[in-house]
């Protein structure tokens, strides 16, 4: 018969009063060999695991062991520190001899627990499995059954229009975030349940969900990025009734900032956890928060009271009153970690219920290298058929086209992640980058609202799990928006200027109408300031605005109309302007009117006072006026100077007649792979804007002639684009270059007018701001699509300097204190190199930033490490410690069969091996008859040599291209003579010039840093030899990785 003992009620407490073992305790207070005793009157088992857990949870536990008596006790970690002494029962009176007495006992049984001691943190949805084991807690009388569940975060359905809607998982369970269920996948049979760990069901990912993102559709659908991580929930029972208790547990990343001039330092905001509780019926009474880092090891437990389980839900780590976490315990290189919920009834609860509840699918994305990737390929042109004139590559059906270069992207991609010298490693971001103008089609472009077909197409691949290390930047898309009327069935472009005119609507809410006096006066709410150019639309008619005034409320205005609007509180509607004119001023030369209207903020006027090359116009009734100047006054006025001296002006509603034009959109898409929104930091995609147009970015007359097209009346900008032959080019709404629409100049407040979070900074905080500095994952990018890198576009943000475009001068650094500096510079290009541009990443020791150029035009890339290093853009081999000349000799490579030179490495795909070849280093030179009057070219038959004079000898200059006698230098300009521009295999001669002279280079050399040399490749992209598409076809390089410089802030 076991042991009887008296009511714990009646039993004499054992505090615990400072940190000591489990066996000192029983020692010091007489209870020596007695752990049995103990633990039966306390916590009802005999199993160490189970008092172990009654010492953590009640006592107060610093450091269980698997003899309990050797476990470390400290009454500041438990919520009761104490035991009940177990004393034997004893008769309140003496018990009669020869009586029948009945003694009424109840046996103490331990509290049903269950946790998870073993789950796969990341693997491969259907090809993978996610792996889980747990163990089991007390007795069978209290729960018998074990449920399995896997459930979602921030489950979604999309709209039509893509975004996301908040949806459960099950479409007849309300509130229900199951992916997957399997009801009692384990039920006891014995007394106890074993006490070695038991294995769940295995899950390849794959979910059962009837609607949403992830409803199950045709041979299965499995996990994606969207929803993660994924928890796993163990449900151990005895009541069906509890068989809906679940614990929705918050996900949890610790992150670190940067700090200016030190290392980064944990982010303590992120170091907490927070839970939900539902379906328990009020059982779950205590438990445990466990913390596993990357490796499963238990670096954190605590416990957790009713009060913190059930009222507070949340733990702070730096912060809990009873337990915190060491603070230098926490490690980077330890990430990710991964709590374990574990929650239960309590010894008096007959219907036991315990949950235990872990993450799967977790990364850590935090990296300490880069591991650059380029599919260099060469987008192009080739001569028009019939000529003359120049075409772009492509199919002339943009949704083709789009199709074609993602599969070739996508191949690509496949290509490179195939390669065995890329690192699998976590911590090492694989950063992988196209040339630009990549996207561009038959029309020199796609409508820009296609080019969001370009990421969603991308997507399919990019999101796959495989990739959820990689970082991508897709070169550029062009797209492109014409600026004039467009056909109301069609949409096409009908050759009719744009003109902003009329009234646009604003709807408000009308909360209370003044009707007492002869005007009626309307409090609204209004999403941003009315004036007296509005109008509000009544019952039968719209009414001026007399007055408008504020009120102490935000977005509140009153609204004194003119006259009885009818109108009663609810939704009603306002009439805008879209231009209006406030004010005429006849006194000066030519008429100058204060117009309110914020479309003349897209008005360019060159700096130098010129008048622009295509001016807009402002119309009021029949009379009309080219506008040559443009001052903005503030709250959406501004004074326009006319061209010329017109009557016809007077107050009154406006029209605003925009020149027909283009607006180009260069657009460089970053992509995060297999981007978790929920446990990565930072933006998951971003869109850049280039912010030059340069003259060979378009086919047009000034293709090659940068002076006209960088006129500062925007006379130049003529292109081909869209099937027009002469169509001005404006450059992307809020660019700087000439002829930019709403300037947004670094370190001013003028604001995008279609993307508010480009205001004067290059810091891209949306993604879709076009601001070049790009955070992903705690990696700080600095972006510089081609020219934008020549005109030192990041350097003048960060730095500041003098302005490369009118009005020209010095401009002030428009980053501010806590701005995150580029750890790595990034510029895909078509006829731009590294050396070309100031860089804007840490130089020289300890941890040197990092640059990457993939440039179309070259069909090559360079990386290198911003150490300080003197080098050259065209040998990039070629190092040096101080600033000098480039010493290596200029080379091409040339296949025979293609009769051409090649600009990418390696072998012609279609001719096999190509051969080296040297420019010769002699000069040009023409060799004339030396008999006077005779202009023979040599040998002369006319005049052979000798014996007549000996022949003359002409150069030709490299700087104005005038043919001069032999002998440098050019007596019109003193410029060098130009160079022999034949080329000869190396080891062999030119055919003019003997013996063999190589051109050396002789390029200055720049301070950009050491080159990284390629570890992988070239791996030819089949599908991208494709002369339809591309000028040349593709390969993809993997060069090593590299260590990330230490995050910094401005």
């Amino acid at each position: 018969m076991p042991p009887v003992f008296a009511l714990r009620s009646d039993s004499n407490k054992i505090d615990v009063t400072h940190p000591q073992t489990l066996g000192e305790l029983l020692d010091t207070n007489g209870l020596s060999g007695r752990l049995n005793d103990v633990a039966l009157y306390n916590w009802g088992t005999l199993v160490p695991v189970e008092i172990n857990r009654a010492l953590v949870e009640l006592v107060g536990c610093a450091r269980p062991e698997t003899d309990p008596l050797a476990s470390l006790l400290d009454p500041a970690l438990g919520p009761k520190p104490f035991i009940h002494k177990p004393e034997p029962w004893k008769p309140a009176a003496p018990l009669a001899l020869d009586t029948e007495h009945t003694v009424q006992v109840r046996r103490r049984f331990p509290a049903p627990a269950v946790s998870i001691r073993k789950l796969t943190r990341w693997f491969l949805p259907s090809s993978g499995t996610c792996e889980a084991e747990y163990v089991l807690e007390g007795v069978a009388s209290s729960a018998d059954k074990v449920d399995f569940e896997v459930h979602a975060h921030g489950y979604h359905s999309l709209s039509p229009q893509g975004g996301q809607v908040a949806c459960d998982t099950d479409a007849t369970e309300a509130g229900s975030t199951h992916l997957l269920r399997r009801r009692k996948c384990y039920e006891v049979a014995d007394r106890r349940p074993p006490a070695v760990a038991q294995k769940l069901p295995d899950w390849k990912g794959e979910s059962e969900a009837t609607q949403g993102v992830l409803k199950r559709e045709g041979t299965g659908t499995f996990i994606h990025h969207g929803c993660a991580p994924y928890d796993v929930l163990v449900r151990y029972y005895k009541d069906d009734r509890d068989n809906a208790a679940k614990i929705l547990l918050a996900p949890f990343a610790p992150r670190w900032k940067p700090v200016k001039g030190a290392d980064p330092e944990l982010d303590e905001d992120t170091l907490s956890v927070s839970w939900e509780l539902q379906g328990d019926h009020g059982k779950l009474k205590r438990g445990q928060l466990v913390v596993w880092d990357k490796d499963d090891n238990v670096v954190f437990f605590a416990p957790l009271d009713e009060q913190q389980l059930r009222t507070r839900k949340r733990y702070e780590f730096l912060k809990d009153a009873r337990k915190t976490w060491d603070k230098a315990a926490i490690r980077r290189d330890q990430l990710p970690y991964r709590v374990q919920l574990q929650a239960h009834s309590d010894e008096d609860e007959p219907l036991g219920l315990a949950l235990a509840v872990m993450p799967t699918q977790v990364r850590a994305f935090d990296y300490a290298q880069v591991q650059f990737i380029a599919f260099n390929v060469k987008p192009g042109t080739k001569p028009r058929v019939p000529g003359p004139g120049i075409d772009y590559l492509g199919d002339a059906d943009p949704d083709v086209d789009i199709q074609k270069r993602c599969d070739v992207m996508k191949d690509a991609i496949r290509l490179a992640a195939a390669d065995g010298h890329v690192r699998p490693e976590e911590n090492v971001l694989k950063l992988f980058m196209a040339p630009e103008f990549y996207f561009r089609g038959k029309d020199g472009g796609y409508p820009v609202e296609k080019l969001w077909d370009v990421t969603r197409q991308l997507r399919q691949e990019t999101d796959k799990p495989e990739y959820a290390d990689w970082l991508f930047v897709f070169g550029s898309a062009i797209g492109y928006l014409p600026h004039e009327e467009l056909d109301a069935v069609t949409g096409a472009p009908t050759g009719t200027p744009l003109t902003h005119g009329g009234e646009g609507q604003v709807h408000a809410v009308l909360l209370d109408a003044d009707t007492t006096g002869v005007d009626d006066v309307l409090t609204v709410t209004l999403s941003r300031p009315p004036d007296t150019t509005w109008k509000v639309r009544g019952v039968g008619k719209n009414h001026a605005l007399k007055g408008v005034a504020t009120t102490l409320t935000p977005d509140e205005y009153q609204l004194t109309v003119d006259g009885k609007s009818g109108l009663a509180p609810g939704p009603v509607v306002l009439s805008e302007p879209v231009a209006w004119i406030d004010t005429v001023d006849q006194t000066g030369a030519c008429t100058e009117v204060v117009v309110n209207s914020r479309v003349c903020s897209r008005i360019f006027i060159p700096s130098s006072g010129a008048a622009p090359a295509a001016p807009w116009k402002l119309r009021t009734g029949p009379e009309e006026d080219d506008i040559k100047g443009c001052v903005p006054l503030g709250a959406g006025r501004y004074r326009l100077t006319l061209a010329n001296k017109k009557a016809g002006f007077a107050s009154g509603s406006a029209e605003l007649v925009e020149p027909k034009s283009t607006e180009i959109f260069n657009v460089v898409m970053v992509q995060k792979g297999w981007p978790a929104p929920l446990l990565s930091q930072g933006l998951k995609g971003a869109a850049v804007y280039k912010e030059y147009v340069s003259a060979i970015d378009f086919v047009g007359p000034n293709s090659h002639n940068a002076n006209a097209w960088f006129d500062a009346t925007g006379l130049g900008r003529r292109i081909e684009v869209h099937g027009a032959t002469d169509r001005l080019a404006l450059p992307t709404e809020g660019s700087t270059d000439v002829p930019a629409a709403s300037p947004n100049r670094v370190g001013l407040g003028a604001t995008w007018l279609n993307r508010p979070n480009r205001v004067g900074s290059e810091i891209n905080l949306s993604g879709d701001g076009g601001g070049s500095v790009v955070t992903v994952d705690g990696v700080t990018l600095g972006l510089e699509v081609c020219l934008d890198h020549a005109m030192n576009r990041l350097d003048l943000f960060y730095h500041g300097g003098n302005s490369p475009v009118p009005p020209f001068g010095p401009q002030a650094p428009g980053a501010v204190a806590g701005d995150p500096r580029v750890q790595v510079q990034l510029i895909p290009s078509f006829g731009m190199s590294i050396g070309r541009g100031k860089l804007c990443t840490w130089k020289g020791a300890p941890r040197p930033g990092l640059v990457f150029n993939v440039d179309g035009q070259r069909c090559a890339s360079v990386a290198r490490v911003t150490d300080g290093a003197y080098s050259c853009d065209d040998h990039p081999a070629m190092h040096a410690t101080v600033p000098g000349l480039c010493t290596h000799d200029k080379e091409l490579r040339w296949c025979v069969g293609c009769n051409k030179t090649r600009s990418a490495p390696g072998d012609c795909p279609t001719h096999g091996p190509t051969e080296a070849r040297h420019l010769c280093g002699y000069a040009w030179q023409r060799w004339q008859c030396g008999v006077g009057g005779c202009t023979n070219t040599m040998p002369c038959l006319v005049h052979p040599y000798p014996p007549a004079p000996p022949p003359l000898g002409f150069n030709w200059c490299l700087k104005c291209s005038k043919e001069f006698p032999m002998g440098p230098p050019c007596p019109t300009c003193g410029g060098p003579p130009a160079p022999c521009p034949e080329s000869y295999k190396v080891g062999t001669t030119c055919s003019k010039h003997a013996p063999a002279l190589p051109q050396r280079c002789n390029a200055p050399l720049v301070s950009m840093g050491q080159s990284i040399a390629t570890v992988g490749g070239p791996t030819q992209v089949n599908s991208s030899h494709d002369p339809a598409f591309f000028d040349e076809g593709g390969h993809v390089l993997v060069y090593p990785a590299q260590v990330l410089p230490r995050p910094d802030v401005f």
